[in-house]
């Protein structure tokens, strides 16, 4: 059980990585909601399915890099810590340029060989260009919590968010004539608010001699079951945008995507919980405390299951003056759906607590168990329910594609 001490310092802590996420997150938020509003849907719904695409990109840089430092480093490299992020950083651009370049060169030769997707394919190349900084915040913001330092994680959101949107004001003709304009200015924004940490890490010194090669071992030793299962969990999130841009339009796509941003503040919360708390978990794996995981775990769920259940109450009452302030009225045929996009963090709220025990537990194939799960239903729903219901359906199959991951999660807890 939690002393008061304890409880106090997770409060703290907790608090500010809220805050951290909140301002990252919700830069990136309303970054996209200015998109949704200044751009015809047409084009917010090409921006859309390259989003979507690069969300993966995130899931297979967090299974190999970031989930491996958190679970890993905590436990092994604790006395050793800047060596250990040097390599680290260093893994990071290596791993991301060559994804980078493998992407761009697989869109190149599916342009030859293949007729080309739309007039918008040239997004696919730029964001091949940019995902090494597009993902450089996320990755510096997640060696601070590495530390237990979430303030300097605030501190980098708060960078990013100020240049991210002073770029955006003085470049909005650009993105207006030129959509992919917004990868390049996400991009300059993250290199801009990671500058102060990559010059630290330049500076340290490999006291123990940390090897690159041992690192890319034992993050893939872990981050394997890690990588499948992101893999498949980006595909299953993003499966009803990725399906609907192909078989209603990219129009449909947008507004998938439009609706889908009503939800991303309670996304955050419970991302910014389930990021601090996993490596106070995982310290304390072998030890005594390890004995109070269930109870913590149960805890914890329930106070993030309340908090989303009070969020989709809020969206549900004032659904129509959201939805103005945000788009002003651009997508008012669609209101009566967010009450129901807004099940998903419900959903992944009961979640929370399982997938922390089990990640700290270092059992990732329990992961790839709930990924298979999800994938399996988010691919049937979709093409089934989109075919049917259209938008709704699309809605509805995300809705269900959590559930069903949520179950395999408690049913794997229950068991071990």
């Amino acid at each position: 059980m939690l002393s008061g001490i304890q409880a106090i310092k997770w409060g703290v802590k907790g608090s500010i990585s809220i805050i951290d996420q909140a301002v990252y997150s919700g830069a990136n938020f309303i970054f996209i909601v200015l998109l949704a509003r200044w751009l015809e849907p047409k084009d917010f719904g090409a921006f859309s399915v390259t989003y979507a695409i690069f969300s993966i990109f995130y899931q297979l840089h967090n299974g190999f890099i970031s989930e491996p430092m958190s679970v890993l480093g905590p436990a092994s490299y604790s006395t050793n810590e800047r060596s250990y992020l040097k390599i680290q950083t260093k893994l990071h651009f290596l791993f991301t340029f060559g994804a980078g370049f493998v992407y761009i060169l697989v869109t190149f030769i599916s342009r030859l060989v293949l007729q080309p997707m739309s007039n918008n394919n040239h997004h696919y190349i730029y964001l091949g260009l940019v995902i090494p900084f597009m993902l450089l915040p996320w990755f510096v913001r997640r060696t601070y919590y590495f530390l237990k330092k979430p303030h300097y994680a605030a501190f980098t959101s708060i960078a990013y968010a100020v240049f991210l949107f002073s770029l955006t004001f003085v470049f909005k003709s650009a993105i207006l004539q030129k959509t992919e304009t917004a990868y390049f200015i996400m991009a300059t924004a993250g290199f801009a608010a990671c500058i102060l940490f990559l010059n630290l890490i330049r500076r340290a010194e490999n006291q123990k001699l940390v090897k690159l090669g041992a690192i890319i071992k034992q993050n893939w030793n872990y981050g394997k079951w890690i990588i499948l299962t992101g893999f498949l969990v980006s595909i299953a999130n993003q499966m009803q945008i990725l399906v609907i841009g192909s078989v209603g339009g990219l129009e449909d796509a947008g507004i998938i995507r439009a609706l889908q941003n009503f939800i991303q503040p309670m996304i955050v919360i419970i991302s910014a919980i389930s990021i601090l708390v996993l490596p106070i978990f995982s310290a304390q794996f072998g030890k005594p405390e390890a004995a109070n995981f269930k109870r913590n775990g149960a805890l914890i769920t329930y106070v993030v299951f309340i908090i989303s259940l009070i969020y989709g109450l809020f969206l549900w009452i004032f659904r129509l003056q959201l939805e103005n302030l945000f788009y002003g009225s651009k997508y008012v045929d669609y209101v009566n759906l967010i009450p129901l996009i807004s099940l998903v963090p419900i959903f992944t709220a009961l979640s929370i607590g399982a997938s922390v025990i089990l990640r700290a537990i270092q059992k990732p194939q329990a992961l790839f168990v709930v990924s298979i799960g999800g994938f399996i239903t988010s691919v049937f729903t979709s093409f089934v329910f989109i075919k049917i219901w259209g938008i709704t359906g699309a809605l509805w199959s995300a809705v269900i594609t959590q559930a069903v991951s949520t179950f395999i999660f408690i049913v794997l807890m229950a068991r071990r």
